[in-house]
């Protein structure tokens, strides 16, 4: 084996260590999966798989022994799963009965008409909160897919029941943008909306009323007694603490949906999200014209601000343009430096007769709201950005994206990026670029050609999946995403396999869960 060197620690000493120990590997691990389901499930003893693992016999004993190793890490995954799902089996909700007349009322009060994947998103979730249990569902919607819309009818059933609603968001600028987006959608109803921000929090005028707020809202003592449906906008930045913060309530628990606009494909959401219910949206609303995506190769990088500047002047400065540069946090001081250089080069060389400001994650939350909202009202034309426009700000006039150093970015990420433009009716454009050390590289001209001509983000997450590995796609640590050391994340037969097992095991009264989790290969 290869093991990782630290300082004084030596490959080969760590490797002479195990060697003392290799007979007493067997004996040393007790297995902690009962050995009947490993005879049934034809795996290997613990003890054996790591004594193979660091001195395999053949290539067909190391295969068998990853097999082992791998179902364990799957296997700790179902128990969680099935382990939440028992524990979730037993609680109740107030059911939120629909008013059949009240949906198409809304539905014909829209300037659009819904899709199909709109419609059955809408029948799943009316459906799930007509029921005495908790509905768990998760909304995964591309990028502009029309996911509030859906939210919408679901917390207007639940206000009409006599029953108030939270929706939470991950930063007060996208809070701020759903309160508008909920009060104009909702406004033909005659429905009360608050706002509850750190800076801002508006007194609910009637017993059920919309909240819209950010987490820290949640450690507000005041939360109304009679809530009973949470949305969550972007999961992956909620922490399972919060979320069961809002859920210890009295005996009945509110419904939960959580909308998230990062595709995750069919292949993830089993081990992702095992005990959650989906609903997906894939299909783009009619109103809404494709982004047209382009590769530009880096020496085109001059002629395409050309461009830019050109096309922002001919719409008499109504069009807009963000350019996105990546940060990588072990650099930060290093990128910050190179970002402001390529600032004022964009200033003085491109963009010399326009407004362009500068948007970064050290700025506060005052500062970056005030400069979004200068973007907003077109006072800038061109925002230059680190990335931190990720997720959900909404500009419609902002038609032109490009990404600079394009390639150090995981597709999924582009995705997100390229659905900040194209949310009005006009032809809206995404350039990406990588650096001009990368220029030659073909696998990243292939990965980033592949993006320019795939515009459904469930598509794209799943050509970097098989090429990048999950890690990579998703930005793990803040995902939610299970990292394993031996399994693959998509490997779902596998994992079919170890949710049975753990439905077993959950079942059985006389099995100690902790026992087996404490002591699984991890």
């Amino acid at each position: 084996g290869i093991y990782p060197q630290t300082e004084g620690l030596t490959s080969r000493y760590i490797r002479n260590t195990i060697l003392n120990l290799k007979e007493d590997l067997k004996g040393f691990l007790t297995d902690p999966i009962p050995k009947r389901i490993l005879k049934r499930q034809e795996l290997p003893l613990l003890g054996e798989s790591v004594q193979q693992i660091h001195f395999p016999k053949d290539q067909n004993s190391l295969l068998k022994v990853r097999e082992r190793l791998g179902f364990d890490e799957m296997l700790k995954i179902g128990i969680n799963i099935e382990r939440d799902r028992k524990e979730r089996s037993i609680l109740k909700a107030l059911s939120i009965k629909e008013d059949e007349k009240l949906t198409k009322d809304f539905i014909d009060s829209l300037p659009f008409t819904l899709t199909n994947d709109q419609k059955k998103s809408c029948e799943e979730i009316l459906k799930d909160i007509s029921k005495n249990k908790p509905m768990n569902r998760l909304l995964n919607g591309d990028v502009g897919s029309g996911k509030t819309v859906v939210a919408t009818i679901a917390i207007l059933q639940a206000i009409r029941n006599g029953y108030s609603a939270i929706i939470l968001a991950p930063t007060t600028v996208l809070a701020q943008q759903h309160f508008q987006t909920f009060k104009e959608l909702l406004e033909p109803f005659d429905i009360d909306v608050d706002i509850w921000i750190s800076t801002q929090k508006s007194e609910p005028k009637s017993r059920n009323s919309l909240i819209v707020g950010t987490h820290a809202v949640l450690y507000k003592s005041d939360i109304p007694d009679n809530l009973n449906l949470v949305i969550v906008d972007e999961q992956h930045r909620f922490g399972v603490e919060q979320r069961e913060q809002l859920l210890k309530g009295g005996e009945n628990i509110p419904h939960y949906l959580t909308m998230t606009a990062t595709p995750i494909p069919r292949s993830l959401t089993e081990v992702v999200f095992g005990n959650v219910e989906v609903s997906t949206i894939k299909e783009k609303p009619t109103l809404q014209k494709e982004i047209v995506s382009k590769y530009v190769p880096y020496r085109k990088r001059e002629d395409c601000f050309d461009w830019i500047k050109e096309k922002i002047e001919e719409s008499d400065f109504q069009q807009q343009a963000f350019i996105v540069y990546p940060l990588i946090e072990e650099s930060e001081v290093l990128d910050a430096k190179a970002v402001m250089t390529e600032y004022e080069n964009l200033k003085k060389k491109y963009f010399i007769d326009m407004n362009i400001e500068l948007l970064h994650g050290r700025l506060k939350e005052k500062e970056k709201s005030k400069i979004l909202e200068r973007f907003r009202k077109k006072k800038t034309n061109v925002l230059v950005s680190t990335s931190v426009i990720e997720v959900g700000i909404d500009i419609p006039d902002a038609t032109i994206m490009v990404i600079e150093d394009a390639h150090r970015f995981g597709l999924a990420q582009l995705h997100q990026l390229r659905g900040r433009v194209g949310r009005g009716e006009k032809q809206s454009y995404c350039f990406v670029i990588p650096s001009k050390n990368e220029a030659g590289n073909p696998d990243v001209k292939d990965r980033l050609k592949y993006f320019a001509s795939h515009p459904s983000g469930f598509d794209v997450a799943e050509y970097d999946l098989q090429k990048r590995g999950p890690g990579e796609v998703y930005g793990i640590k803040q995902s939610g995403i299970p990292q394993f050391k031996i399994a693959s994340l998509t490997d779902l037969k596998t994992f079919k396999r170890a949710k049975s097992v753990a439905k077993a095991l959950v079942k059985d009264d006389n099995i100690d869960l902790d026992y087996i989790l404490e002591n699984i290969f991890r």
